[in-house]
């Protein structure tokens, strides 16, 4: 059976992306063999970040299924982005990894499809002036904070002072 959407992601470890997707194949020229990149999960699994995109269980709507983990073609960001193609669509760089799950209890669940909802803006009502004026302060700058300053430069180090910042040396100032 196709891994669900939520065993794939525990599985990849994708809250280490920052450890994992250096190690992965991405930017490669094709998928490469199992473990020779050495991009391991905590949970033992190989190969998950820059392969090839695997294809999970959960269905997206309209006949998609999602795939998950990027292939080697792809940028890296794609590796915690949730992507959904034709359960009828193949290429070179899709892939699957099997998982084997109890058959009932709570992770039947899991193989439910994945419904988005999002939130549609035009229908919220708007907050009164008052309100707004409040958080248009919060965010409002003005010319002062638009300039560059220098007050964070100290002048140049001399004796005691060793080792405190100082500007950049230019041809003026030498």
């Amino acid at each position: 059976m196709l891994p669900t959407i939520y065993h794939w992601a525990t599985a990849a470890s994708q809250w280490a992306a920052a450890s994992i997707v250096p190690a992965g194949n991405f930017g490669g020229q094709g998928p490469s063999r199992v473990g020779a990149r050495r991009s391991m999960s905590w949970s033992g699994a190989y190969d998950m970040a820059g392969n090839v995109k695997e294809w999970c269980w959960n269905e997206a709507g309209s006949g998609r299924r999602l795939i998950l983990g990027g292939a080697w073609n792809e940028p890296v960001y794609i590796f915690t982005d949730a992507d959904a193609r034709s359960a009828l669509e193949r290429s070179s760089n899709f892939g699957f990894r099997c998982a084997k799950y109890d058959t009932g209890g709570p992770a039947a669940r899991a193989r439910d499809p994945i419904t988005r909802t999002a939130r549609d803006f035009s229908q919220e009502r708007p907050v009164p002036d008052r309100v707004f004026q409040v958080y248009r302060t919060l965010y409002s700058m003005t010319r002062r904070h638009c300039g560059p300053s220098s007050s964070l430069w100290r002048k140049r180090p001399t004796g005691s002072e060793k080792g405190s910042p100082s500007p950049p040396r230019t041809a003026a100032s030498a």
